[in-house]
């Protein structure tokens, strides 16, 4: 009885190394694994004796997907327009934001606003398809502009976020 050697098979460079004693190993991860470029990996441990008989093992590592994409805006900031004295829950307009997260529940996505005004948040909400709707009617003789920031949120216990800023308008027409 002697001591065993133990390799990776194969030419293709693997996230993995392998550290060995006298007759037993662990392979361990040797860079940073990412779900969204790969899923996982497959390959061969072999294992010799002095006598260079061999035994050899398939091996598999599930990479499993964490929240490390935040979600991103189609734009970096959306100008809507609505006429003054439009009716209550008209559509004002849509924001869209992705999240490149692997896996569905880390990157659905949930909309909220942040006004600058306290006053202005009871004009408008937001869904989570990003539908923006007015509240209230608009009175271009009361307040002559909207700003506020969308912020769209993953929905994952370590959430991450984005943001995108809505404009103002000049005339009797509104513009967010």
């Amino acid at each position: 009885r002697g001591r065993l050697s133990f390799a990776i098979d194969g030419s293709v460079t693997l996230p993995f190394g392998i550290l060995f004693g006298n007759d037993s190993a662990v392979v361990y991860l040797s860079q940073y694994l990412d779900m969204e470029h790969r899923q996982s990996f497959d390959f061969m441990v072999t294992v010799r004796d002095p006598g260079n008989n061999e035994a050899k093992i398939s091996i598999r590592v599930n990479v499993v997907d964490e929240n490390d994409e935040g979600p991103i805006f189609s734009r970096p900031s959306y100008v809507f327009y609505k006429l003054e004295g439009t009716i209550t829950d008209s559509l004002v307009g849509q924001v869209v934001a992705s999240d490149n997260d692997y896996t569905e529940y880390r990157n659905a996505i949930r909309f909220s606003l942040s006004m600058y005004s306290p006053s202005d948040s009871s004009f408008f909400s937001i869904d989570d398809n990003g539908l923006i709707r007015l509240l209230r009617e608009l009175d271009f003789e009361t307040q002559t502009e909207f700003r506020f920031v969308v912020v769209a949120s993953n929905t994952d216990i370590d959430a991450r976020s984005g943001e995108a800023l809505l404009h103002r308008t000049r005339r009797n027409e509104r513009r967010f």
